[in-house]
Formats: C-alpha cells, sequence, structure tokens
C-alpha cells in the first residue's frame, strides 16, 4: 500500500459531508413537493405561447455571471453531474461571502439562487478540513460504536486510494489505510470540519434534497446544495445560515478487529447570507386524467432551471400494499413513474426527482422534476406501469392554472 488517489479519498469527505447533519434534524421529505407558493396564472392553454412564455421566465430569471465558469459551472462538468447546473451557472447570483472556521478552514459560497420554494447553493471549502492523529496501543475508549471482527482499516478502505503517483503524505485517510494494516495494535483519529446538509433559516431548518461534493484536484472541495424552504417561512428576500462543525472519529486496529468511535462533534456555527427571489419563478402547470382503476391529478412549478411537482393518484388498496410492503407477488400492473413528454417524446434526461411520496390519506404521490430546457407546446406527464411500460394514452396532458 503505497499510493493514494485524492478523488477517492474525496469520496469519503463527501459521506462526511453529505451525512453530518442527519441524525440530528428530521426529514421533511414528505412535504416537499407541497412547498411551491405560484403567483403567476396564465389562463390560456399550454401551447406555442405558453412555450413562449416559459422561455421567458428562464430568461427573466437569468443573472450574469462573471466571466470565466462558477462553480455552478464546474460542477456541471463532473460525469453524471445534475443535468441542472449549467442553468444554476447562468441565473444564479454571485454571492462570494467567505467565512473562517477556528480550525483555519475557508467556506466560501460562490452562488446563491433561490425560487421561493428552494435555495441553491455553490460552495468551495478549503483549508486544513481533514486532519489525523496516529498513536500506538489502546486508545483511551471504552465504548466503540462498531466493531468488526476479521476486518482491517487498510483491507476494507485501502484498495480505494491506491493510484500511481499520488503523495500520501497530503492525503490523511490514505494514511491511516497505510498504518492500521493489524500488523500490532494502533489507532487514528480523524478530525474532520463537516458543513452541514441543510440551511438554518432564524430558527428553522430548510432541509437538503440535493447535492453533490467533487474534489478540485489541488486539495480544495467544491460542492453544491439544494435545499427546501419551508412555505411558512418564503419570502421575497430571505437570510439562510450555513453552518459548519467540527467531527472526530477513532478508529482502532488490532490483529482480530477494527474499531470505530464517531466520538464527540462540536456545536455548529451559523453563518448567514442573504438572497433574492427569482421574481420570474412560480408560474403553474396542473392537470388530470383517468385509467381502468386510479384517478389522477398533477399540480407542477416553473422556475428557471426545472419544472417540479407531484402527482396525487387515487387507486385500488392494493397499490398501497405494494407501496407499504415493496412485495407484489401478484405481479399486479401498477404505475411505477411518471414521465414529462414534450410532444410525443419523453422529455431528454431523467425524472430528477423519480420518487413514491408515499399514501397521503386515499392516494399515491409521486414526485416529478425535469431540467426546463426545450420545453414545446404539448406537454404531458404518461404513466409507466411496472410490467406493461408507457401508456400514453393516459396521459395528463398539463395546462397553465387557471
Amino acid at each position: 500500500m503505497k499510493d493514494c488517489n485524492i478523488s477517492d479519498q474525496a469520496v469519503r469527505a463527501a459521506l462526511n459531508d453529505c451525512l453530518s447533519g442527519v441524525e440530528a434534524l428530521p426529514s421533511r421529505r414528505d412535504s416537499i413537493l407541497r412547498a411551491a407558493k405560484g403567483e403567476i396564472k396564465v389562463k390560456s392553454k399550454l401551447n406555442v405561447g405558453l412555450a413562449l412564455a416559459i422561455v421567458l421566465v428562464m430568461m427573466m430569471g437569468s443573472v450574469a455571471v462573471a466571466a470565466g465558469l462558477g462553480l455552478f459551472g464546474q460542477l456541471g462538468q463532473w460525469p453524471g453531474a445534475d443535468s441542472r447546473l449549467p442553468a444554476l451557472e447562468s441565473v444564479s447570483t454571485v454571492m462570494d461571502k467567505v467565512f473562517t472556521t477556528p480550525e483555519g478552514v475557508t467556506v466560501t459560497i460562490q452562488q446563491a439562487y433561490y425560487d421561493g420554494t428552494r435555495v441553491f447553493i455553490s460552495y468551495l471549502k478549503e483549508g486544513p478540513y481533514e486532519q489525523i492523529t496516529l498513536g500506538e496501543g489502546t486508545p483511551d475508549i471504552v465504548n466503540w460504536d462498531w466493531v468488526e471482527p476479521g476486518e482491517t482499516y487498510q483491507r476494507k478502505y485501502g484498495a480505494a486510494y491506491q493510484e500511481k503517483g499520488s503523495d500520501i503524505t497530503k492525503n490523511p485517510e490514505c494514511q491511516i489505510a497505510t498504518y492500521l494494516d493489524g500488523s500490532m495494535p494502533r489507532w487514528a483519529e480523524l478530525t474532520y470540519v463537516n458543513v452541514h446538509d441543510g440551511l438554518q433559516i432564524g430558527n428553522e431548518y430548510a432541509d437538503i434534497i440535493g447535492g453533490d461534493l467533487y474534489p478540485t484536484g489541488d486539495g480544495k472541495l467544491m460542492g453544491w446544495k439544494e435545499c427546501v424552504v419551508p412555505p411558512e417561512l418564503a419570502a421575497d428576500e430571505v437570510t439562510f445560515s450555513l453552518g459548519t462543525f467540527t467531527s472526530h472519529t477513532t478508529y482502532y486496529q488490532t490483529a482480530e478487529a477494527l474499531y470505530t468511535s464517531f466520538g464527540s462533534r462540536e456545536e455548529t456555527t451559523w453563518h448567514p447570507f442573504t438572497v433574492k427571489k427569482d421574481a420570474s419563478a412560480g408560474m403553474k402547470l396542473n392537470g388530470s386524467a383517468k385509467g381502468a382503476d386510479w384517478q389522477a391529478t398533477a399540480e407542477l412549478t416553473i422556475s428557471a432551471i426545472d419544472v417540479k411537482g407531484e402527482v396525487r393518484v387515487v387507486c385500488p388498496e392494493s397499490w398501497h400494499r405494494i407501496k407499504e410492503t415493496w412485495e407484489n407477488p401478484d405481479r399486479i400492473d401498477t404505475i411505477s413513474e411518471w414521465v414529462l413528454y414534450a410532444g410525443d417524446k419523453p422529455v431528454e434526461g431523467y425524472n430528477l426527482d423519480g420518487w413514491i411520496g408515499g399514501i397521503d390519506s386515499d392516494a399515491l404521490v409521486y414526485g416529478v422534476c425535469y431540467r426546463l430546457d426545450s420545453l414545446t407546446e404539448n406537454l404531458r406527464l404518461v404513466p409507466v406501469y411496472n410490467n406493461t411500460g408507457a401508456h400514453v394514452e393516459e396521459a395528463i396532458l398539463l395546462e397553465a392554472a387557471k
């Protein structure tokens, strides 16, 4: 074990960031798609005129970014990146808000976009955000959170860090993998400066529903987040706060087992920034349809980057049981998702939020979110069944809300 891959090291760093606030903060997932408040009402049906209006929404929401790509633009170039990032690059507001932690780590909120229901930010983390302390013998810890008999840190994580030409002295977790090889009792403490999952709004919380984190190649990390704004806190201008905190994780390796203690987590420090709402966002689309044994209604909201909302389906009780148990021994043909069509073809890309939100009263709730581009007349949501595929004849025709 000689070499280390900084990209793979960043994978674990990303996990640390993404999981940083999960244990302390309840999810708002069930209410996410009900947060939209559309204010623009259009009486005409969804046709060429409305398609032009959609383009106007995109143009009105645009705020020029300084020459060269910002973080949204850079993040959008990574393989598999969220397809909305290039649009976020063009519509976001440049913030360049810089915060420094007591450990000397600098976090820069470079860009932000707020559509009244969600806020997106891009940020850069640099400095000593990840440090280790190595020691021989047994650490002063009595209760371990995780014990893995027969495992070593090197065997479990080491292969992910191997790549010819890397400098292990610049990669703390690679050093741990090299050190904890099971040859003798040793321990390693990893101290990590985390960026909190969601954002604070006063005493309330805007929960995270999207985002990612990537290495820059020069020891920095760049990331983005999509957070849901509770509807009661939506305003034309909102002050959000990004949280940072430090966590300590200890690994202890013997010849017999690998021990893990997640240790202490220091108090979060919140760093404020203010964003204005994109005044062009909020146009509503809705529609309804029915099949042999179901009825569906859809409500979507358009922002400068995507069209997002939910479909509620009143359906047989058997569909509910399948959702609750994730079992379908009788192979009942249920709707698995709703796909956006423009004309006779599905919109390119994939449903960014294709989830079944659960059972709400007597209905199943399906999430819908598509990148906003190349949208024309005759927008429809087509049901896709788990056995028989797409049923275009049962589509929901989307119209501008009256």
